[in-house]
């Protein structure tokens, strides 16, 4: 009996070290397939040294990330999917204020900032990869994803359509966003004026302010937004007003003063 005994030990203790050896090869396979190596460096560092102040740094990472091509882009898209939580914000902020201490913390975005050169470097299979992640379904990955909206300066016909679409995303964050994205590109406002006008009545406030913006962005193709704004002024925040009011007096400086918008 105690020799059958030892015998399921040792099995047992056997399959369990197979099974860890086969846990760290996959993931050290894993890792190498998402982190590839170029020139002796992970991509992760590349990606690091794309906004590098080193004269020259910047440059070679880009060209590495050329190199490495579209096994780049998962990690490009992590980088863009960086988000500051509340806390860090907060110090980020206080940090920038004071003058005592000189250092600097990677902020959401620094790394969005680090994705876009990359998936510019990339050229249309970075514009692809953007667009792709813009209907992704993880929060985070198309929250980054319309953060790189100025891949649809080069490549409107492949980023526009999925940007757009944000505007009517599940997550008001992304709408938020989405709405001032589009107002900073001034493309194709037929379309996107409407669904502006529409987003002035969102639920979310944020979302309401942030459409206010776009509006403001696109200047004169947006007055025909000023009626809605005037309506949306009449009873919300005072987040709300911040945007909207200059927004009226930029559309339409006549109806903003009969309006009593100073």
């Amino acid at each position: 009996m105690c020799t059958v005994r030892k015998r399921m030990r040792f099995v047992v203790l056997a399959l369990t070290v197979a099974l860890v050896g086969f846990g760290l090869w996959y993931f050290l396979v894993q890792e190498k397939a998402a982190n590839p190596i170029y020139e002796g460096k992970r991509l992760s560092q590349w990606i690091k040294e794309l906004d590098s102040p080193v004269l020259g740094t910047s440059a070679s990472a880009t060209e590495a990330i050329k190199a490495i091509g579209i096994d780049a882009i998962p990690q490009l898209l992590i980088e863009a999917s960086a988000h500051d939580s509340a806390p860090k914000a907060i110090a980020i902020v206080l940090i920038q204020k004071q003058s005592f201490l000189k250092f600097h913390i990677v902020s959401g975005s620094d790394h969005q900032s680090r994705a876009l050169r990359g998936l510019c470097a990339l050229g249309t299979n970075g514009a692809i990869a953007v667009a792709q992640g813009l209907t992704n379904s993880h929060t985070w990955i198309r929250h980054g994803c319309v953060g790189q909206w100025d891949m649809c300066t080069y490549y409107p016909k492949i980023v526009f359509d999925p940007l757009f679409d944000r505007l009517r995303d599940p997550e008001p964050i992304i709408r938020a966003r989405a709405a001032n994205a589009l107002g900073m590109l001034h493309q194709q406002p037929e379309r996107v004026v409407p669904v502006l006008i529409a987003l002035l009545r969102d639920r979310d406030d944020w979302v309401r302010c942030m459409a206010a913006l776009g509006l403001d962005l696109y200047g004169e193709p947006a007055k025909p937004a000023v009626p809605a704004l005037l309506v949306s002024l009449t009873n919300c925040s005072s987040t709300f007003r911040s945007f909207a009011a200059p927004a009226v007096k930029k559309l339409d400086p006549q109806a903003a003063t009969e309006a009593g918008i100073n």
